[in-house]
C-alpha cells in the first residue's frame, strides 16, 4: 500500500493513506478512460450509441404499451383503517 506523507500549514507531516495501484479494477478504469471517448468521437461509435437509443426506446415502448393498470386500493390499505370504510363510501355513491 501507497504511503503518501503531506506537509501542513503547521508544519508537521501527517500520513495519507491511498488506495493501491494495479488490480483488475484498476486497469478497467484505466482502459474505459482510454477507449470511451475515442470510441465516441469516431463515426462507428456515434451510430452505435444512437442505434443503440433506438433500440431501448422500441423495447421501452413496447414495454409500456402491454402495462396493465389494475390498481387495488382494497389490498394495501388495511381493514381496520378509516379510508377503508372512505372508499367502500365513495364506491357506493359514485359508481366507480
Amino acid at each position: 500500500m501507497l504511503v503518501a506523507v503531506n506537509k501542513y500549514i503547521t508544519g508537521r507531516y501527517r500520513r495519507k493513506m491511498v488506495a493501491p495501484t494495479g488490480g483488475i479494477v484498476h486497469a478497467a478504469t484505466e482502459l474505459i478512460q482510454r477507449t470511451y471517448p475515442l470510441a465516441l468521437l469516431r463515426w462507428i461509435g456515434k451510430i452505435f450509441v444512437i442505434v443503440l437509443f433506438i433500440v431501448y426506446i422500441i423495447i421501452s415502448s413496447w414495454g409500456v404499451s402491454r402495462l396493465e393498470e389494475s390498481f387495488q386500493l382494497e389490498s394495501v390499505i388495511p381493514p381496520e383503517s378509516y379510508y377503508t370504510k372512505h372508499l367502500q363510501a365513495s364506491y357506493f355513491i359514485y359508481q366507480w
